[in-house]
């Protein structure tokens, strides 16, 4: 077995869920990033059947994918992913895990 998902849980106990994924392929990143600003956590199960069905099985996410490509060596808010991780450290997700981090960095100072 692959030792993948340890390597991503040990990245998110040292960087965090959002931030670990910049060691994920491009792809990956676009994906995840984007779809987890639409995702409420009631409709989990539906929001990922959507995207199997309806953005990767029909070729939608690598159309869209595809579109920004070119642009993924861009440097700030021109690179797409940037402006990705930008959003997602403004959401809810984010702000909570800002916090959290926070306070689990004073639990390790005191």
């Amino acid at each position: 077995m692959s030792k993948e998902p340890a390597e991503i849980f040990e990245r998110a106990a040292e960087d965090g869920f959002i931030q670990q994924l910049k060691y994920h392929s491009t792809v990956s990143q676009f994906g995840q990033l984007s779809g987890a600003l639409a995702l409420d956590g009631k409709e989990a199960r539906k929001h990922f059947e959507d995207i199997l069905y309806n953005q990767v099985l029909n070729g939608k996410f690598c159309k869209e994918f595809s579109k920004i490509e070119d642009d993924l060596e861009k440097e700030g808010s021109e690179n797409p992913l940037n402006e990705l991780y930008r959003r997602s450290e403004e959401s809810e997700l984010g702000k909570a895990e800002k916090r959290v981090r926070a306070r689990l960095a004073n639990l390790l100072v005191a």
